[in-house]
């Protein structure tokens, strides 16, 4: 008997679990403005389910050499180029990573961060930076130039002339000339 009614105690636990779990739904936060989405409505008897159907994507991110322009991104690489030409390194590194936080695949803040890391001297990470900019610039010649030209200097400042020269090779063939 005692077995029993602690079978039953469980069972409803996990049955009130369960409806709690399949009516709890997904707060919007107050803040925030209702979203567009729309929905596909299918009935079942008596019973309505909904299927999300997600929005079609953006055309920025269909084009990955596209980065996303706001005058927030512009203002801080502004920003970032002005402490750049006043030598505080630091603060224009810190600048463009916020930058980067916004537009992640946005090639020229990744090519500015690499100038920095050059002019601090940190040739593995600008040559990674430059590199991430190409990855992303992949239709920007003139970029990508202005990449492998960081890379040979790079190179060239640690002594490794082979690589510093095929990096030229690079920029000659970017260029044209």
């Amino acid at each position: 008997m005692k077995r029993m009614s602690l079978l039953r105690i469980c069972l409803l636990a996990a049955l009130a679990t369960l409806l709690t779990a399949c009516g709890s739904i997904e707060k919007q936060r107050p803040d925030t403005p209702p979203a567009d989405t729309p929905v596909e409505e299918r009935d079942h008897g008596s019973i309505s389910t909904y299927r999300f159907i997600p929005p079609p994507p953006l055309e920025e991110s269909a084009k990955p050499d596209r980065a996303p322009s706001s005058s927030a991104v512009s203002r801080l690489h502004a920003d970032a180029k002005k402490q750049l030409a006043a030598r505080q390194y630091n603060a224009a590194a810190s600048t463009l990573e916020r930058a980067l936080r916004i537009a992640p695949r946005n090639g020229e803040l990744w090519h500015s961060l690499a100038v920095v890391r050059l002019q601090q001297q940190r040739w593995e990470m600008a040559r990674n930076m430059a590199a991430k900019s190409n990855s992303l610039a992949t239709a920007d010649r003139p970029l990508q130039a202005r990449n492998w030209r960081l890379i040979a200097n790079t190179h060239s400042a640690q002594g490794n002339q082979q690589s510093a020269q095929e990096a030229w090779q690079r920029v000659r063939a970017l260029s044209g000339s």
